[in-house]
């Protein structure tokens, strides 16, 4: 992964399932995510199905810092994330890690 310095680092992964296993997957990726928000740096991790493509779901998380998101990724949780990816036969992960700063959040009523 590239090195952000001192700023909150998004990544958003594309998950690409055999027919039927991306549905089946999502409970248990679920369960690991809820492990994942305990992680130092955590801010925000969430996981969508693809409503064209229905294999296909969809992570986002969002850390403090690159370090946050290092020592996240070394973490047990994660190996438990990759062997449910593996049981449900992920075919293609890929991984797009961005740096975020001056981000406003707005909330519309």
């Amino acid at each position: 992964m590239p090195e952000l310095k001192n700023m909150e680092v998004a990544v958003v992964a594309t998950l690409s399932f055999p027919e039927g296993a991306a549905g089946r997957a999502v409970p248990e990726l679920l369960e690991v995510i809820e492990l994942f928000r305990a992680h130092e740096g955590f801010i925000a991790y969430d996981l969508s199905r693809d409503c064209v493509e229905p294999d296909v779901l969809r992570a986002s998380e969002l850390w403090t810092t690159q370090d946050c998101l290092n020592r996240h990724a070394a973490q047990a949780d994660v190996d438990r994330w990759n062997a449910v990816l593996a049981k449900h036969g992920v075919i293609q992960q890929q991984y797009a890690v961005c740096s975020v700063s001056g981000v406003d959040v707005i909330s519309i009523p």
